[in-house]
């Protein structure tokens, strides 16, 4: 009535709804004009808007729109400067004065300097002074690598303080499984390093035989300690110029972590982030960025080993073994020289398993034995089938590529991940199949 409606409704279910129409006569009201006010003068919030007034991340993004070719020169200068720099910071250390490969005698002080280029390659016929296998290899590649735990446990074998048998074949006959027994009366546990006394506890803990099948589970913890043993026995030597070795895949965690965090914080702003960039104001910057942080991270991880020295001692033995190396990989059958009564063969097969080519030290004597030449039969590898020496060295070819890729896998394996664990990918250091096949360690 008059200037007042009224609606009413008898009743109203509970959380029911009321809908209420109600109209105007087409002549009530005059036409109304648009309500006007201005804006303020302190600047618009929007590109195209009369008053706005760029903040300093727009004017950086025009820039780079503008500038963008200039911009990616200076950014390449200042990349390969960084370069430049980490790759003359990782230059070894060397003693002055005398041969690559020689250390000083115990007290004698020499001079040190910087490696300016890489000395020739002197073939050495034995395995560098007073080194184990594994420890060649962080000397070599500058960390824990598979095959130092694979090497560690062919030569503590060797050096008689365990056998292994083989356990269990597969149905064609390829050996799965291997049991270790501990040697009564073999060298004494004192003689060890921190690092193979580490691998001894983690096989032989208050047990004197075990089969690798047992070992899953917790075992991939036990690699880790050896890792972290064997890297820490590298600092107290003092192999590099700082303590620390290499490790995989960190830098490459680090750009996927920033990649999540940046699709994360985008969610976060309730997609006003994404948004934002859709309209085209930060493009320039975002394309920047990526660029900046990709190829920061590939400049990094690709200098990551240049970056890293080692002290003089250390490119000392680096130089042995790189003797060595040239000796076990080049070397013919009728080059091979050794002692009445030494197993040359076993003595130098955790090294042919660090530099790759076990394989081929396996094919070597094998064809030594079948020639008669090569006639030491290996104690600390019993294996099944006649005593000759040409099938026990096949034999011991075979079983440690198996050793090497079900083994490992084995003994990395922890229960509840996807993807294994321990120091080991893709089932340990070596690959192939029977004598004549693949290769130990390749990198």
């Amino acid at each position: 009535t008059g200037a007042t409606a009224s609606f009413t409704q008898a009743d109203t279910a509970r959380n029911g709804g009321l809908t209420i129409m109600a109209a105007y006569p087409a002549d009530t009201f005059s036409a109304p004009g648009p309500i006007l006010e201005d804006r303020p003068t302190s600047g618009g919030s929007y590109p195209g808007d009369p008053s706005y007034t760029p903040t300093l991340v727009d004017q950086t993004s025009n820039l780079l729109r503008t500038w963008w070719p200039a911009a990616l020169g200076a950014w390449a200068a200042l990349l390969a400067a960084i370069v430049a720099a980490r790759v003359r910071s990782g230059r070894d250390l060397t003693y002055v004065g005398i041969a690559p490969g020689q250390l000083p005698a115990p007290g004698e002080e020499i001079e040190e300097a910087k490696l300016t280029s890489e000395p020739p390659v002197a073939v050495r016929f034995h395995p560098p002074d007073g080194l184990r296998p594994a420890e060649a290899e962080v000397i070599e590649e500058e960390r824990v690598s598979d095959e130092a735990f694979t090497a560690t446990m062919i030569d503590l074998a060797v050096r008689g303080y365990f056998t292994i048998a083989p356990a269990k074949t597969s149905m064609t006959g390829k050996v799965n499984d291997w049991e270790l027994t501990l040697n009564p009366d073999g060298p004494p546990r004192s003689e060890l390093s921190p690092f193979e006394d580490e691998l001894m506890r983690a096989f032989f803990r208050k047990r004197s035989q075990v089969k690798i099948s047992s070992l899953k589970g917790d075992f991939a913890k036990r690699i880790g300690k050896f890792n972290k043993v064997l890297t820490a026995r590298s600092d107290t030597q003092g192999w590099f110029t700082r303590t620390g070795l290499l490790r995989r895949g960190g830098t490459t965690g680090f750009l996927v972590f920033g990649v999540y965090l940046a699709i994360f914080a985008g969610f976060s702003s309730g997609g006003s982030l994404f948004l934002t960039l859709g309209q085209g104001r930060y493009i320039p910057l975002l394309i920047a960025a990526v660029v900046v942080l990709v190829s920061l991270v590939i400049a990094l991880v690709s200098t990551t080993k240049a970056a890293h020295a080692r002290s003089a001692r250390g490119r000392a033995h680096y130089e042995q073994i790189r003797g060595f190396r040239e000796y076990l990989t080049t070397a013919e059958a009728h080059q091979l020289r050794w002692e009445v009564g030494e197993d040359i063969f076993s003595k130098y097969l955790p090294w042919a398993i660090i530099f790759g080519v076990a394989d081929r030290w396996t094919s070597l004597f094998a064809r030594l034995a079948e020639e008669g030449s090569y006639t030491f039969v290996p104690t600390w590898y019993v294996g099944y089938g006649p005593g000759n020496p040409a099938f026990h060295v096949r034999s011991i070819g075979d079983s440690v590529k198996s050793l090497g890729t079900t083994g490992m896998s084995t003994l990395s394996y922890t229960p509840g991940s996807s993807g294994g664990s321990g120091s080991f990918s893709g089932g340990g250091g070596f690959s192939g199949g029977g004598v004549g096949g693949g290769s130990f360690g390749g990198r």
